[in-house]
């Protein structure tokens, strides 16, 4: 397994153990806002560097030219998928309470957690994707 599949697990086991914390508080408690409280588990995904860390102080090649592709079009993915919601969510918004509509701050915090959360699956769901295509070929 490469270093940018190992990283990939990594971050998609952080999205999901701070789902299911969130989910947790929410069933524990009754209150969102609290729940929210969880996505601070996100700031792990700050750790990744230190995936293949020591392979790469030993003077290894951890990531080629073929990873640094997959990691720009997995970026451009996620750009993208986030950028779709992005539109899609502003104009349901629009479409479902016209334009005298307002929103409170813990929606829009709520809205930026869970974007994270969708440009950090996406970007990983395809970069594992296509390490797994590249190997089958």
């Amino acid at each position: 397994m490469t270093v940018i599949e190992r990283r990939a697990w990594f971050v998609l086991g952080v999205c999901l153990v701070a789902i299911v914390a969130v989910a947790a508080i929410f069933a524990l408690t009754g209150k969102f806002t609290p729940a929210m409280g969880a996505m601070g588990l996100l700031g792990l995904t700050g750790a990744t560097p230190l995936i293949g860390r020591r392979q790469k102080q030993r003077g290894e090649i951890i990531i080629d030219e073929r990873d640094r592709a997959i990691l720009q079009t997995a970026g451009r993915f996620a750009f993208g998928t986030f950028w779709v919601a992005l539109v899609g969510a502003v104009m349901g918004l629009f479409a479902l309470a016209g334009d005298s509509a307002s929103l409170r701050v813990g929606m829009i915090v709520s809205a930026l957690w869970f974007a994270f959360l969708l440009i950090n699956i996406v970007h990983s769901s395809s970069v594992l994707w296509m390490c797994r295509s590249q190997h089958a070929r």
